[in-house]
C-alpha cells in the first residue's frame, strides 16, 4: 500500500530553527508515520524554507531516511493551492 504524508513545518524559534515544541512534533510525528508504513519505504520532500528544511531532517533522521529533498516551488503561496489539488486527486482514487 503506497502513502503520502503532508505535513507543514514544525514550531520554529525567531532564528528559524526548530523549536523544542517543534522537535518534539517531528519525533511524535515520526513515530506516527513509522506505524503506518509498517517497515514500507518512503522519500522525504521539503519546502527549501529553512524551518521546514529543519523539521523534514528531523523527520528523516527518526525515520532513517536519508537527507530531504528540498523543492523550492513548494516555499511560495501557490504551495497550499497544489497540496489541495492533490488532497482532491487522492480523494477520487
Amino acid at each position: 500500500m503506497k502513502h503520502l504524508f503532508a505535513v507543514r513545518h514544525p514550531a520554529f524559534d525567531c532564528d528559524y530553527k526548530t523549536s523544542k515544541s517543534g522537535l518534539q512534533q517531528m519525533e511524535t510525528l515520526a513515530s506516527e508515520i513509522k506505524q503506518i508504513l509498517n517497515g514500507g519505504s518512503a522519500y522525504l520532500f521539503s519546502s527549501t524554507a529553512p524551518w521546514a528544511l529543519n523539521g523534514a531532517r528531523v523527520l528523516a533522521t527518526q525515520l532513517g531516511l536519508s537527507e530531504p529533498k528540498g523543492v523550492p516551488y513548494l516555499y511560495s503561496g501557490e504551495a497550499r493551492q497544489r497540496i489541495a489539488i492533490i488532497g482532491q486527486v487522492i480523494q477520487r482514487d
